[in-house]
């Protein structure tokens, strides 16, 4: 007898981080990209984690040079 096919839709649990037992399920394509989530968690006594998202359109910071006062002037390490 030949093996059942796997199914095209997939049953997902998403736990909670905080490690407090609550957890979401949903439904999902088996061939989709892992999910990752960030919900509120009931339970959980300590304030969501804040999350940085710089603006696309700033340039990076510029890294300051590391130099060394040397008898003939500055010099760079």
């Amino acid at each position: 007898m030949a093996k059942k096919a796997k199914s095209r839709i997939i049953n997902v649990r998403l736990l909670s981080m905080a490690m407090t037992g609550y957890f979401y399920t949903f439904t999902r394509a088996r061939t989709a990209l892992p999910m990752s989530m960030i919900k509120y968690d009931p339970i959980s006594t300590n304030p969501p984690p804040e999350i940085h998202i710089p603006p696309l359109n700033t340039p990076p910071p510029n890294p300051q040079k590391n130099t060394v006062k040397d008898s003939s002037g500055m010099k760079e390490r």
